[in-house]
């Protein structure tokens, strides 16, 4: 029935082009219907009515929702259990989970849309077990995908209660750089929800396009010492020093030549050391 109709819908433009025949004028002339005659009066069959009806209503999913459909099905085949999906354009925490009776809630940065199979692997694991290999890879995705993040209108104001950021980068330019990394640096948006804790956090960024460091505020707070808030800031101006590695069609930020001068920071073991001690305190905000 089908083919007969696309062959009817041919022929009907051939006559239309041929003889000056409006398509709207001709009829299927099928077996136990009336013979083909132009006529204004008569309708269309009913046939024709409802596959333009469906052929109308029938939409294909937009590429970004093929892209959480397929995300979803992924996370599901891996934990084996309902997932409830959403995706985020949260700029502090990309990854939130939330396990209930027998499914996961799992809230997603945008940029998880451009995980490979691989990677989504990576989040089922990490999910699952937390355990810290997957959590550094997790984090070198951020890191590649970071300019997805679309932060707001950041306070040009880097001085925050505690800790001054400008000061802190002026310093380390002079003492790493000899003054040659040219950035600007500013807090990001300041939490607006109650503290609770989180299972992970950015604690910086660093937007190679608009060449900007972004602290998170939470650095900003009595207990954090400066040379932790220092340590933060140096890894993002390595960033800006080393840039990125192409390696087939990934770019890759945390190479070797980036873990070689970030461990250049005089209190570099110091520094990794208290973020382990302080992680839980840290992630309450």
């Amino acid at each position: 029935m089908y083919n007969r109709l696309m062959q009817w819908l041919e022929h009907a433009v051939w006559l239309q082009k041929t003889m000056g025949t409006p398509v709207r004028q001709l009829y299927l002339d099928l077996p136990g219907t009336a013979p083909l005659v132009p006529s204004a009066r008569r309708r269309r069959p009913s046939g024709i009515r409802r596959i333009g009806r469906e052929l109308s209503s029938f939409a294909l999913p937009t590429p970004e929702k093929a892209k959480e459909q397929r995300l979803r099905m992924l996370l599901q085949s891996h934990l084996r259990r309902p997932v409830h999906l959403i995706i985020t354009d949260n700029v502090t925490n990309m990854v939130h989970i939330s396990e209930q009776d027998d499914s996961f809630q799992i809230r997603l940065h945008r940029m998880f849309l451009e995980a490979d199979g691989r990677m989504v692997w990576t989040l089922a694991r990490f999910i699952e077990t937390g355990d810290g290999i997957y959590r550094a890879r997790l984090s070198e995705f951020i890191e590649e995908y970071s300019y997805l993040i679309k932060h707001k209108a950041p306070d040009p104001d880097p001085r925050g209660e505690v800790h001054d950021l400008q000061e802190i980068f002026d310093s380390l330019n002079e003492r790493y750089f000899g003054g040659r990394v040219r950035a600007t640096i500013t807090w990001g948006q300041r939490p607006s929800s109650k503290p609770r804790h989180h299972k992970s956090v950015k604690l910086g960024t660093y937007n190679a396009r608009t060449r900007t460091i972004t602290i998170h505020p939470l650095l900003d707070r009595s207990f954090v010492p400066r040379f932790f808030v220092e340590f933060v800031v140096y890894h993002e101006m390595v960033h800006a020093v080393v840039g990125g590695e192409k390696r087939g069609d990934r770019v890759y930020h945390h190479t070797g030549e980036f873990r070689e001068l970030e461990r250049r920071f005089d209190r570099y073991l110091e520094a990794v050391g208290w973020e382990k001690d302080n992680r839980v305190r840290l992630l309450y905000f």
